[in-house]
């Protein structure tokens, strides 16, 4: 910034040559309009300007104020001499502009040379807050300074007032375009030391930069104490790495890696893996809830590797890859460094299984073609059994006929499934379809659909295993097959067809209230009616690799109505009197004579008066939808049966031509409050069979004393879940808060409830404190959860602008306002 400054004082230097030596007075009308060069213009105010050509020199005193664009340098007196090309700034110099403030009592400079130095001064940068102060700054050629005894920090600190955090040295260097360094220095609080730093670096710039970052901390009654310290490798602008180290002194020792490239825009993607050694607790946890699973034990070396990919292949294919392998079934259930969101963390600790896919796909103006390979990894049954799908050809095409009157879908997929135990083989499926969309004016539409689908099987392996989805912790799994090995080449011909039909009857209603001027309100009937023949092959005598494989004779009507209520918003106001202000600023040229006043359609004083209110965009305050079907052909069972207490088994209920009636509400009158539920009920008998609730509520007041930087400010808010499935099946409550105590603490609670075993499941609680100079935060948590049970401590401090250490001990945390760069301690 000092550069724009030298810039400055020598288009000064040019403009004061060409005015009176005699000129002063508050200001030099015109003078702003004599510097015409790419740097843009100056203007100059000074209670008195003088020039003494003896000695060359230019001299402004008393309340001096030079602009140039968006840049402003304030001094008592500012001297220019024109031989040496040296200027001095001296009393009370401020220099503001967009990249931030210089404020000194004492400014020199040369130039020519773009340097200088500065007494008693401190620089503010805007984009990464840091401020520098010290007794002397020295400029070098180009953006590199040096300071004595410097002072760095983040927070902004009243006049007199010292920093909350603050790093100081006794020499300084910094170098906008990379790193600044403190030798013999010391971290501070409130200008006490806390400890001493011998040599220290941090980042300027805010591009990636290598590193270390700082370490996470944790302590759980299960871990110890754990400490990961990562390291960040910038290879270039398209490459970068980081490497970590975990330590967890009650359970185990491991590195993690991540790779991360982009070779072109499209080209891009990221190679990480992971190893642990488990020879502090041993190779097998006592704590395993459920030992029934297929691999209970837990090996001495885990690890984990993963790869995601993009990249555009030639003629307009695009291939991906998401792949992730991990050594055993607990390795997600117990690691937890793959993921600092608590969120993720619960995602990744309850999957049921992982899939790993490789994929090449090609889309065309009518169709397209898909072409993937899939591997499962199950975490509760036997791999053995688990059907692997390299590779899987998809492809869909559409041609349209008399006007687009008549569409011609067609569809095929080919799939090889394998597996190391069981049968295994190859699917062919084929299916035609012909379509007659339709529409009555505005006040029906719809459509008609018929066709034949071809299914044929070839098996590489005919033995059908007894022991297929059996899994003793698991009560709905089916008892051992019976079936003999099955046929190696089977087929299947299936007739389908299926009508729609639904219409949508609406008005809008004037409603200047809440922010909004309309309100329209719909209800859109929809019907619709499939059918599917018997088959004459016996689908139970065909392997079954997914739910393709199975399709019942059916005729069923479906049949249901969608409410919904929409809101136009007021568009938002205009900034204050801009017209008049840009009137008054015009400079308004002499009317031609014979143009009558107002001939632009805008006479003075006179506005077009709207025919409706301003109006904005539109949202959904609500939406409420009520669906069922009807079989003709089958009395379908409960797909939720009744468990038997003593055996685990299900007992499949009678049957009924009726399905449940599926509901939907969804509210959202604003954008602090919103609710969503959905729920299945059965109208014969049973109640409700499954349902689904969330309500989510933020405190719609504005803070009058919230911080300058937006990323600490923060609302109350307050979430609840419910999920419900019948017969001791599910039924689970999720709840979140972030309160709001006062502008500089918060409070934080998340749980999970299991209302069929009477417990919660996990407890996270949570104390924000945020630095009234906002240059700090403070997150600490404490989780408590099951499987395997733990209670586990968590903190994290962010030093905004800096960096952050820790482990972020709740979802949402405010340490994202830390910039993504390393400490000081290190390089």
């Amino acid at each position: 910034m000092l550069t724009r400054i030298v810039r400055v004082l020598a288009a000064t230097v040019w403009l004061v040559a060409l005015v009176s030596p005699a000129a002063e007075g508050n200001g030099l009308p015109g003078l702003s309009h004599l510097d015409r060069s790419e740097s843009g213009e100056v203007a100059i105010d000074a209670e008195h300007i003088e020039y003494d050509q003896r000695a060359n020199v230019v001299t402004a005193r008393g309340a001096v104020k030079i602009t140039r664009g968006d840049m402003t340098l304030t001094a008592d007196t500012v001297q220019v001499n024109r031989t040496t090309n040296v200027a001095h700034a001296n009393g009370n110099v401020v220099v503001t502009d967009p990249e931030g403030t210089i404020s000194a009592d004492v400014l020199t400079l040369d130039l020519v040379q773009e340097t200088g130095s500065m007494a008693e001064g401190s620089v503010f940068l805007n984009a990464n807050r840091y401020q520098l102060s010290g007794e002397r700054f020295e400029k070098f050629p180009g953006q590199a300074y040096a300071v004595t005894k410097g002072r760095f920090t983040t927070c902004v600190c009243k006049q007199d007032e010292s920093p909350s955090w603050s790093i100081r040295g006794q020499r300084v260097t910094l170098d906008l375009e990379g790193y600044g360094r403190v030798r013999g220095g010391t971290f501070a609080v409130h200008d006490v030391p806390i400890f001493y730093v011998p040599y220290g670096i941090f980042p300027v710039r805010r591009e990636r930069q290598s590193g270390l970052l700082f370490p996470r901390f944790g302590f759980s009654n299960r871990r110890g104490f754990q400490i990961e310290q990562p390291f960040f490798l910038n290879i270039d602008k398209s490459h970068d790495a980081t490497v970590s180290v975990d330590l967890e002194t009650e359970a185990r020792v491991g590195a993690l890696g991540e790779y991360r490239y982009a070779l072109s825009p499209e080209t891009l993607g990221e190679i990480n893996g992971s190893y642990f050694n488990e020879s502090i607790r041993g190779a097998s946890s006592r704590e395993i809830v459920n030992r029934n699973i297929a691999d209970p034990n837990i090996p001495v070396d885990r690890w984990s590797a993963g790869v995601t990919h993009d990249q555009w292949l030639p003629y307009g294919f695009k291939g991906y890859a998401d792949v992730l392998r991990v050594s055993d079934d607990l390795f997600l259930r117990e690691i937890n460094v793959l993921t600092f969101n608590p969120g993720v963390d619960v995602a990744l600790r309850t999957r049921r299984f992982e899939r790993s896919r490789l994929a090449v796909e090609r889309f065309f103006d009518d169709g397209l073609l898909l072409t993937t390979s899939t591997w499962y990894q199950d975490f509760i049954n036997p791999d053995r059994y688990v059907f692997q799908a390299p590779p899987r050809i998809e492809g869909r095409t559409q041609s349209r006929f008399f006007d687009d009157r008549v569409l011609l879908h067609f569809a095929g997929e080919g799939v090889n499934y394998t597996r190391d135990r069981g049968y295994e083989g190859q699917r062919l499926d084929l299916y035609p379809e012909l379509e007659v969309p339709w529409r009555y004016g505005s006040w029906a539409r719809g459509s008609f659909r018929g066709g034949v689908r071809e299914t044929a099987y070839h098996l590489d392996d005919t033995r059908v295993p007894t022991q297929v989805n059996i899994n003793p912790a698991d009560p709905g799994s089916q008892p051992p097959s019976i079936l003999p090995a099955l046929d190696r080449n089977a087929t299947r011909e299936l007739l389908y067809f299926r009508g729609d039909v639904g219409t949508t009857l609406s008005r809008v209603y004037p409603f200047e209230r809440f922010g909004l001027v309309r309100l329209k309100h719909t209800i859109e009937p929809e019907m619709e009616y499939l059918l599917v023949p018997r088959t004459s092959q016996r689908q139970s005598e065909l392997p079954l690799f997914d739910d393709f494989d199975r399709v019942n004779k059916r005729s069923v009507v479906t049949y249901g109505l969608t409410s919904r209520l929409l809101g136009r918003l007021a568009a938002p106001a205009p900034a204050a009197d801009h017209a008049k202000t840009h009137r008054h600023s015009m400079v308004v040229p002499a009317s031609d004579e014979g143009t009558p006043a107002g001939a632009d359609g805008l006479g003075e004083g006179v506005e077009a008066v709207p025919s409706a209110p301003a109006s904005g965009g539109i949202r959904e305050l609500a939406r409420f939808s009520l669906f069922q079907s009807y079989d003709f052909a089958n009395k379908l069972g409960d797909f939720i049966g009744e468990v038997d207490p003593d055996t685990g088994r299900i007992m499949r209920g009678q049957g009924n031509r009726v399905s449940d009636l599926s509901v939907y509400l969804r509210l959202t009158p604003s954008p602090y409050l919103s609710f969503e539920g959905r729920s299945d009920y059965s109208v014969t008998g049973g109640g409700t069979k499954s349902a689904t609730v969330g309500l989510f509520l933020t405190d719609w007041r504005t803070a009058a004393d919230d911080f300058g930087l937006a990323a600490l400010r923060g609302r109350s808010r307050v979430g609840i879940g419910y999920r419900f499935v019948a017969n001791q099946a599910i039924e689970e409550v999720n709840g979140s808060m972030l309160l709001r105590f006062m502008r500089q603490l918060y409070g934080a609670y998340e749980a999970r409830y299991d209302n069929r075993s009477g417990r919660f499941l996990e407890h996270r609680y949570g104390l924000r404190f945020i630095s009234k100079q906002e240059c700090w935060v403070v997150d600490l948590g404490v989780a408590d959860r099951v499987n395997p049970n733990e209670t586990e401590v968590r903190f994290l401090v962010s030093l905004v602008g800096l960096g952050q250490f820790g482990k972020e001990p709740f979802r949402q945390s405010l340490g994202a306002i830390a910039a993504p760069m390393h400490g000081f301690m290190g390089q």
